[in-house]
């Protein structure tokens, strides 16, 4: 009987695979009109009704560099739109799935100017050090960290067993190397648990005391910023204000960046 029970269980996790292998060129092939679909109604002005299929699509995206396309494509019926500020955070978004995109890089740098924001990369040497510890992916991140940590043990490992002017250039260079290749994976360790939202209202936003629009004033936040949610309430988020004090913003002026 039990063996029965167990064939039986068998059989139906084989159909529910294949089912699932069958179906997946079917989800594909309609995922694939889909995107065709919007193409054609951005390419037509029709930015509204493309936007609305590409939103679609992105819910069910099942890659990062699927979702980082999609993200593009949405930033840029924003601007279509008159909306740069939305566009701005919707490069974000991509650029947070494909940091070093340089298509993405450079339609930011565009919005940000329309919005009127300083550029995203101002060509200095802090923005480069900026960009160098900001602009990987957490796997990316993890492989650098393992390349320096291989790199020091290999040069401990020559200044041991050779020692020597030779062995101790080998382990400074190592030494050396730490900071540069361990700064994207610790940048990431430090940062927020929660992915940041940004501020799209043109003019920026007020925070309040309380999640309602009569509450006292505590604080503004310009269109552009970045701002971490630690709790919500029907239509208002609460970011960390001024001093880490929580404050409320209206959901509707946030814009999430991880997608």
């Amino acid at each position: 009987m039990e063996r029965s029970v167990r064939i039986s269980r068998l059989l139906a996790a084989t159909v529910v695979a294949l089912a699932s292998l069958l179906s997946a060129p079917a989800a594909l092939a309609q995922g694939a009109e889909a995107f065709d679909e919007a193409s054609g109604l951005y390419r037509a002005g029709e930015w509204a009704s493309a936007e609305t299929l590409w939103l679609e699509a992105l819910a069910e995206a099942p890659g990062p560099d699927e979702r980082a396309r999609l993200c593009g494509n949405l930033a840029a019926t924003a601007a279509r739109q008159g909306d740069p500020h939305s566009a701005v955070a919707w490069y974000t978004a991509a650029l947070r799935l494909r940091p070093r995109d340089g298509a993405f890089l450079r339609d930011l740098e565009l919005v940000r100017a329309q919005a009127g924001l300083e550029p995203h990369d101002d060509g200095s040497l802090s923005a480069a050090l900026s960009s160098w510890a900001r602009d990987w992916t957490a796997s990316e991140a993890r492989w650098l960290a393992a390349v320096g940590l291989g790199a020091l043990a290999l040069g401990a490992l020559a200044e041991a067993l050779r020692g020597g002017r030779n062995g101790r250039t080998a382990l400074f260079a190592a030494l050396l190397l730490q900071p540069i290749l361990l700064a994207p994976v610790t940048r990431q360790a430090l940062a927020p648990e929660d992915a940041p939202w940004m501020v799209v209202q043109s003019g920026g936003v007020l925070a309040r005391a309380e999640p309602r629009p009569d509450a006292s004033r505590q604080a503004h936040f310009a269109a552009g910023d970045e701002l971490a949610v630690v709790d919500r309430w029907p239509g208002w988020l609460m970011v960390e204000g001024p001093e880490g004090v929580g404050v409320w913003v209206p959901e509707g002026a946030l814009f999430a960046l991880d997608r």
